[in-house]
């Protein structure tokens, strides 16, 4: 997803239904596969580092428009 902050990466990935130690480790896998090949920014959601109150992800509405008739975005 294109950002106005340049230099901010925004990646969004839909793995289904997942347990949420499950979340953080598929989290903490691309974040270290990112950090290897990109000089950009990004924050991994959820994450095992914040509060629960805190991992809190807007989508962004477009996204959430195109994906609003799969299957998935009823479980949102």
């Amino acid at each position: 997803y294109n950002t106005k902050t340049e230099g901010h990466l925004h990646l969004y990935i839909h793995k289904g239904h997942t347990t949420l130690q499950e979340a953080y480790q598929l989290g903490k896998t691309l974040s270290m596969k990112l950090s290897q090949r990109l000089p950009k920014q990004w924050r991994v959601f959820p994450t095992d580092e914040l509060p629960l109150e805190y991992n809190i992800l807007n989508l962004p509405y477009g996204i959430y428009e195109k994906e609003r008739g799969a299957a998935w975005s009823k479980h949102m």
